[in-house]
Parts: C-alpha cells; structure tokens; sequence
C-alpha cells in the first residue's frame, strides 16, 4: 500500500471499509493526499460531507483552507517541529 497515494488502491481499500456492517460516520486520514482522495471517493459516490459523513485529516498545505464545506484539520506546524527537533538533536549532542 502507497498510503492513499495511489487512488485505484484507496478505492480498494474503501469500499472494503464502506462494506462493514457497521456504517461508517466518521473518517480520521493522516495526511493531506490521504484526505484529498477520501474526499474525491466520497464525491463520487454521492456520500456528503459533512452530511452523512465527518473527516478530519492533518493538515501541511494551503490548499486545505480553499475547501468548500470546510474540513476538520489538524494542522502540523512541519517547519517548526524539525527546528525544535534540530535544536534539541544539537543540545543533546553538545553535552555529550
């Protein structure tokens, strides 16, 4: 699996989860590809959004604020992780 990169793959993989007994309401994806694609399957299937069903995704690019329903996002401040994680990386390594 490509993570839903690969559309034809989540296409599999979700109608694998829609064909469960218990009806999906909510959807939890982790990364903004990830989200986009779910968001292209339910469209074409004519499932709302948030009408029959809530997604919430992370968030790393612009584009997620120009949906329209909004999404629930959690944003990744990417950039600041890696600085704090760089400044921790070099402390840890200057008091070896």
């Amino acid at each position: 699996m490509h993570g839903g990169m690969i559309y034809d793959e989540l296409d599999n993989a979700m109608n694998e989860l829609m064909s469960q007994k218990k009806k999906l309401d909510a959807l939890f994806t982790s990364a903004d590809k990830l989200t986009t694609n779910c968001m292209r399957y339910f469209r074409f299937r004519g499932i709302g959004i948030p009408g029959n069903l809530a997604i919430v995704g992370f968030r790393n690019l612009p584009l997620t604020d120009q949906w329209t329903p909004s999404r629930s996002i959690v944003r990744q401040l990417t950039f600041e992780m890696g600085e704090l994680s760089a400044e921790l990386r070099i402390k840890t390594i200057e008091h070896l």
